[in-house]
Formats: structure tokens, sequence, C-alpha cells
């Protein structure tokens, strides 16, 4: 997988690799604040079940609006 997105090279990427993309930042986001799963989908506004599909990358049912 290509590991750079930058304004030049999206184009270059299928939809699930920066679906795939975002949600490793999501997972590290909530990691690097030092809050639980149920913490985040609490600050959030989404359910923990959202959290949990997201930062295992399940995107064949995860609504785009949630992930944004």
């Amino acid at each position: 997988m290509k590991t750079s997105f930058d304004r030049y090279t999206i184009y270059d990427f299928s939809d699930e690799e920066i679906v795939t993309e975002i949600c490793r930042k999501v997972k590290a986001l909530r990691r690097s604040c030092c809050v639980s799963q149920q913490e985040f989908a609490e600050r959030s506004g989404v359910s923990i079940a959202s959290v949990k599909r997201i930062e295992a990358g399940t995107i064949a049912d995860l609504n785009i609006c949630t992930l944004i």
C-alpha cells in the first residue's frame, strides 16, 4: 500500500485505501489522547460500535458521514 497522502497523489489511491488510512489515523489520534473507545465515542457523538468498526477498518457497513 502507498504510504503518502498529499494533494498530488490522492487520486492514485482507491476509495478503500483512503478510508483505511483515515481509520488508522482515527485510532492513532484516540490513542494519542489517552482516551478509551467509550470516551471517544461519547465525545464524538457516535456509538461505541461505530468507533470499533472505524478502528477495525470495517468499512463495508460504515456510513461516510459517521466517519467524517
